[in-house]
């Protein structure tokens, strides 16, 4: 969804096409305010399905393994290969 073209109506917008209809301005100031309602319900949902996601995040992130800092020897968490000597000397 390319985010640069999201089309939203501004109140001033919206007043200016109400403007040129037969409406009252008390209908004019009542559209405008179903408008402002209808956008920040539309961010509101948004924000709620985004939040929604990333709490999903938490069931992959529950089968992660849990070791402590330590539990791995440091031969093997850095990736680097050693020679048996160097083992040994981890060892003692």
């Amino acid at each position: 969804m390319p985010l640069d073209s999201v089309n939203f109506v501004t109140n001033d917008q919206l007043e200016t096409v109400l403007g040129q209809t037969s409406a009252t301005p008390d209908q004019i100031a009542e559209g405008i305010a179903i408008n402002e309602d209808a956008r920040l319900r539309a961010l509101q949902i948004s924000l709620l399905g985004l939040a929604g996601i990333a709490l999903l995040a938490i069931i992959p992130a529950g089968r992660m393994p849990d070791y402590l800092p330590g539990d791995i020897p440091a031969v093997l968490s850095s990736g680097t290969e050693t020679d048996d000597a160097d083992l040994d000397k981890s060892a003692h």
